[in-house]
């Protein structure tokens, strides 16, 4: 029975059937929307209110993904978190690999395909390193958590990336974000950097406790022949911007561009090549502050 002041007024979205919109981070690349469903706390909590407003997770990362892929790319997206980058890649990629070793985010990579209605994203859940065996993880979704010799979390196993990828599947672009272990996951890849594939390097200063410096990283995809273009996360407006390498350096993690240095156009703003500044790159800042 209809009430004197008249029906409720719904408010869009809200009721038996939410639309999409209403439910989602909307990720607009470009004119590329990308649907990630926030209607559990974890991923609410990631995407909000950090990204309100049509702001974007790794905005220049993000835009320069998508611009570079054709119906070609093989993408790999290694420590894939809730798939982020992976959905953006399946939007025009022929495959997307989304590889992350916490159990709990599994299952919010494959929500994030099916909300999409994508068929080209493979999930592996595994970590990846320099060698294989078998690592504990935690339990629960962390975004901040790497490899660890704590076993009480769950053992998951780990691969290289030169054990399984080959053939027609050598990457084309790969995402590397594993808290720190960036390092070992480059060692296990050392045949497919030479087909020079794209890469997304989120570098973690906490890759010390793991025995390496940022520094030696740099150096190793230099020897390789990459250049490298280090980015700033976000501004106050939510946009990406790219600063020096020397004040990135000291001021904490941040997400690079890793392209072959073979003639290509080059990005804006200060560009790390071999050899004439690879002695800069050696040197990592905050080596200088350890006793």
């Amino acid at each position: 029975m209809t009430s004197p002041q008249g029906p409720k007024k719904q408010q869009p979205g809200v009721g038996l059937y939410p639309t999409a919109e209403a439910t989602s981070f909307i990720a607009d690349v470009g004119g590329q929307r990308s649907y990630f469903p926030t209607d559990d706390a974890y991923c609410q909590s990631w995407f909000f209110p950090r990204y309100a407003g049509g702001k974007l997770h790794e905005p220049a990362a993000s835009e320069f993904l998508v611009d570079s892929l054709t119906p070609e790319s093989v993408f790999v997206d290694v420590g894939a978190h809730i798939g982020y980058f992976s959905i953006l890649a399946a939007h025009t990629a022929r495959a997307v690999f989304a590889i992350e070793a916490q159990e709990s985010l599994i299952g919010r990579i494959h929500r994030n395909v099916v909300a999409n209605h994508l068929t080209n994203v493979h999930t592996i859940m595994a970590a990846v390193g320099n060698s294989t065996g078998f690592v504990s993880m935690p339990k629960t979704a962390t975004a901040s958590t790497g490899v660890t010799t704590d076993r009480s979390g769950n053992l998951v196993p780990m691969l290289r990336l030169d054990d399984y990828f080959s053939g027609d599947l050598v990457p084309t672009h790969i995402k590397i974000d594993t808290e720190g272990f960036e390092y070992q996951v480059l060692q296990g890849m050392t045949e497919i950097l030479k087909s020079k594939p794209i890469l997304l390097l989120e570098v973690h200063h906490g890759m010390k406790k793991y025995g390496h410096s940022v520094g030696d990283m740099l150096n190793l995809l230099l020897g390789m022949g990459y250049a490298i273009t280090p980015l700033q996360h976000r501004n106050a407006q939510g946009k990406a911007s790219q600063i020096s390498l020397q004040t990135i350096l000291g001021r904490g993690n941040f997400m690079a561009i890793c392209r072959p240095n073979d003639g290509v156009t080059p990005l804006s703003g200060p560009t790390l090549t071999a050899p004439k500044t690879h002695t800069a790159a050696a040197q990592d800042p905050a080596d200088s502050h350890d006793n």
